[in-house]
């Protein structure tokens, strides 16, 4: 089984909170949020949508896992995503293009590229708005 996660922002402020949604969890899915090597915290999953606080570091990424346990103790990730906390998302920009314009992303071009978690672009075009790919 594969969880698609989503958050509802791409960038954070420290100490904020953090709204996620998955599309579907198995009884017994634990969420585990960590930055590089170390477990910031671990929960029960309970429900497809929950919350979590940022942490009040400043400038620092975390993964967030959605997994479950084997009986033999072994751990399946079964979905991941990230999360940036920064109070200027200026310092470490996430750019992005898209590379193919089919009908999967007209008319939700912002929403699709805040699932990409691509702040620059996203944030010009809800601005601007999204132009209208050329003619090939």
């Amino acid at each position: 089984m594969t969880v698609n996660l989503t958050t509802d922002k791409a960038c954070y402020r420290p100490g904020e909170r953090v709204s996620f949604t998955a599309d579907a969890l198995p009884a017994g899915a634990k969420i585990r949020y960590r930055t590089m090597d170390k477990v910031v915290s671990e929960q029960a999953a309970v429900g497809t949508t929950w919350t979590w606080t940022a942490p009040a570091t400043d400038y620092t990424g975390y993964l967030v896992d959605v997994y479950r346990t084997k009986e033999n103790g072994t751990e399946v990730i079964l979905g991941t995503i990230a999360v940036d906390v920064s109070s200027d998302w200026t310092r470490f920009p996430r750019y992005g293009f898209v590379a193919t314009f089919d009908a999967s992303k007209k008319g939700d071009a912002p929403d699709f590229l805040d699932l990409h978690q691509q702040c620059g672009i996203a944030a010009v075009f809800k601005i601007h708005g999204f132009p209208e790919p050329l003619p090939h």
